[in-house]
């Protein structure tokens, strides 16, 4: 009898130790570099670059011998827009909840230093910020959607096991939204919307 508890006891601390070695909780954050883009061009129009953050937290599912795994987060995403017209520049701060899957693999040199790849599909919630005007002069305006997908590419390096740095590009799969613009008298023209954003990201696992 002594010896099965001895044994339950030792197939505990196996599986306790296996598991903090395959899945790892943390919390990340980043900042975002953003360009709302139109699908056709528009007289006087321009799209301009915009800074914006994120953060929530992420959890990170691995094998170490073979270096594949997948990481997820649920993110607050603040991400602005900007367009120049006859008008000014027209701003808009918009917030997503973001949702990224990512299939990862990591190569290095064990728990000190190592090199990873990351791609996978993100869905986008938007939570504030669903239309606003671009130009007030002519009731040049847009209208967001209430959720689009997009796919991420990234790479980083993983510091100490427990430190994460990494830059990420985020493609746009859906529209984000449509934008509307006169074309003559008491008629408007419709292009679709995308968001393409670059991501410096920061993230660490307890």
């Amino acid at each position: 009898m002594k010896k099965f508890y001895s044994l339950i006891v030792a197939l505990v601390v196996l599986s306790s130790t296996a598991h903090a070695q395959f899945l790892q909780w943390g919390i990340e954050g980043g900042l975002n570099l953003n360009t709302m883009t139109l699908s056709n061009s528009i007289p006087d129009v321009s799209e301009n670059n915009r800074t914006g953050f994120f953060i929530g937290p992420k959890v990170k599912f691995s094998v170490p011998v073979i270096g594949i795994g997948l990481d997820g987060a649920l993110l607050f995403n603040k991400m602005d827009a900007e367009f120049s017209t006859s008008d000014g520049a027209k701003k808009k701060s918009t917030n997503y909840l973001s949702i990224p899957l990512n299939l990862r693999y990591q190569i290095g040199l064990g728990d000190l230093l190592s090199a990873y790849i990351a791609t996978g599909p993100q869905w986008n919630v938007l939570l504030s910020g669903k239309s606003w005007s671009i130009d007030d002069a002519t009731n040049a305006g847009a209208k967001l959607k209430s959720s689009n997908f997009s796919w991420n590419i990234g790479v980083g390096i993983m510091a100490l096991t427990h430190l994460q740095l990494g830059v990420t590009y985020n493609i746009p799969i859906s529209k984000s939204g449509e934008a509307y613009f006169p074309v003559g008298l008491n008629d408007f023209k419709s292009v679709r919307l995308k968001n393409n954003t670059w991501q410096i990201r920061a993230a660490y696992f307890f």
